[in-house]
């Protein structure tokens, strides 16, 4: 593959970092793993109680086998939401709610190629096992493929390079359509402490064990048959969702941030706004909308003196220069508004 296709064909010379917070306005859904290592226990009422719901209700979330085996049927199965282990300042080991990165980064990648792409060309990097397809060619495929990343069509380079390509080709190739992303995405929640609880039916619960970091209820839904419209066979299904008002952030990383890609991040950030881009599972039914705090939006350049950007950083009003040893006189970095990120001439990184 030619040098010219590869994203860091002359290194790095500029780093872009974004800054978003996002409240939830409907609740948010991301499952944890499989299905049988995210299960917690959830009692609707106490055995003790021969009617109604409601009453002597608990939620268990460790050591819960005992209790979903139980032959009285008292506790029923809650498919958990995401979560990490994690060392605590006492050095203990310690559990959080989180929602992973890899979550965000594929509902852009997916809006994105929703927005640029045709709907005829959308598959082309999907490649199928052959067990699965065995009428796919694969080999036109993969040429298909390549011609469009040559060719800088239909919108998927752009995509690729920021998102990475992996596209899986014969391991003898000695020049692969493939490369790392340019982008680089961390998230934290941010939500108020105090607001901790969990929900069920509109209940305070106490939580016995497990994540409290932030505000979850527990949601049952029955699902339908789409032929029927009856409900299908096996029940109620409970499952931890993420609740609507709180809050997290979200940090983009980009490499060597191109015109391309900052006509991504607004067309992201506004599409956000508008209800369009949602986020976790379920978004059909309502779930991961989100609103951005507009007043704590910000980006940051940061530019190396090897780029011809790097002079026209250096005549903006704001620029300062990185005072790290290391750094100091070899990069730039300036605060930018999401409209003067608009202003910048990008294409001058790729020059030096």
């Amino acid at each position: 593959m030619s040098d010219k296709m590869m994203p860091f064909e002359h290194g790095v010379l500029g780093v872009l970092h974004g800054h978003w917070e996002l409240t939830l306005k409907s609740p948010l859904v991301i499952r944890h793993g499989s299905e049988s290592n995210a299960k917690a226990a959830f009692r609707q009422k106490s055995k003790d109680y021969s009617k109604g719901r409601g009453i002597g209700m608990g939620f268990a979330w460790k050591e819960t086998e005992d209790k979903l085996n139980d032959s009285n049927k008292e506790w029923s199965e809650v498919t958990d939401f995401h979560y990490n282990f994690f060392v605590n300042k006492d050095n203990h080991l310690d559990v959080a709610y989180s929602i992973p990165p890899s979550s965000i980064r594929g509902a852009l990648r997916q809006w994105t190629i929703k927005c640029l792409v045709e709907r005829k060309d959308r598959e082309l990097f999907s490649i199928p096992k052959k067990e699965e397809d065995p009428s796919v060619d694969l080999e036109k495929r993969m040429r298909d493929a390549r011609d469009v990343m040559i060719a800088r069509k239909q919108g998927w380079y752009e995509i690729l390079s920021l998102f990475g390509c992996t596209f899986d080709i014969d391991p003898n190739d000695d020049d692969p359509l493939t490369w790392v992303g340019r982008l680089r995405l961390t998230t934290n929640i941010t939500s108020d402490p105090l607001t901790h609880t969990l929900e069920a039916s509109g209940q305070l619960l106490d939580s016995l064990d497990g994540p409290k970091n932030m505000k979850r209820h527990i949601n049952v839904r029955n699902p339908i048959d789409r032929v029927t419209m009856a409900a299908k066979d096996g029940g109620l299904h409970f499952g931890m969702e993420m609740s609507e008002g709180e809050q997290f952030a979200i940090d983009l990383h980009i490499l060597n941030p191109k015109p391309t890609d900052i006509r991504l991040l607004v067309m992201w950030a506004q599409d956000i706004q508008d209800g369009f881009l949602r986020f976790g599972g379920l978004t059909s039914q309502g779930r991961g909308r989100v609103v951005m705090d507009e007043a704590k939006e910000s980006y940051c350049i940061y530019v190396s003196s090897a780029s011809e950007l790097y002079k026209k950083i250096m005549e903006l009003e704001k620029p300062s220069l990185i005072t790290d040893v290391l750094f100091k006189d070899f990069w730039i970095n300036a605060e930018l508004t999401r409209s003067e990120l608009s202003l910048v001439d990008f294409s001058l990184l790729d020059t030096i």
